[in-house]
């Protein structure tokens, strides 16, 4: 599995953007991270495919405030 599977299938298994394993040095620690960005983006797409504009406010809300959060333990 590449460095970048590796990220998305950590948005599955729910785990945190600086639950990743490579160093900061090596390319796979952005390749990593653009995985788990992208598996994220690719759930909030699917959230928002069945949700109502209300119900989309307030996903975007949660998720931002999760993703600072996340920054922060970093």
């Amino acid at each position: 599995m590449s460095p970048y599977d590796e990220g998305y299938e950590a948005v599955r298994e729910g785990k945190p953007i600086n639950s990743n394993p490579y160093h900061e040095t090596e390319s796979s620690h952005s390749d990593w991270i653009r995985g788990w960005e992208d598996a994220t983006e690719d759930f909030i797409d699917k959230l928002n495919a069945s949700k109502s504009d209300v119900d989309r406010n307030n996903d975007s809300i949660v998720m931002n405030a999760l993703l600072k959060n996340t920054a922060k333990e970093k």
